[in-house]
């Protein structure tokens, strides 16, 4: 059986990184989930013309849970684009 795929454009719009909370504990009550979906928020007010097709989220602390999607959740992107997240 062959398959056919067919490829599009991808735009990665650039990265970024949340503080961890450990200098000085500044962010040691605050839920990692709560500060991704505060950058995703200035996300969107920066790009409001838009369209965010997908999201995935690197997690450099430690490894369980989906915390791209909960970003997403906690977000004002609506619930049914796809995150993912890749630990690193």
């Amino acid at each position: 059986m062959q398959h056919s795929y067919s490829l599009r454009s991808v735009f990665i719009h650039s990265g970024y990184r949340t503080p961890i909370g450990v200098f000085k504990k500044q962010y040691s009550h605050t839920r990692p989930e709560l500060l991704g979906a505060i950058f995703l928020n200035q996300l969107k007010n920066e790009l409001p013309n838009q369209n965010l097709d997908a999201f995935i989220c690197g997690n450099a602390i430690g490894t369980g849970g989906n915390i791209g999607r909960l970003c997403l959740l906690y977000s004002h992107f609506d619930e049914r684009i796809p995150a993912q997240t890749v630990d690193l």
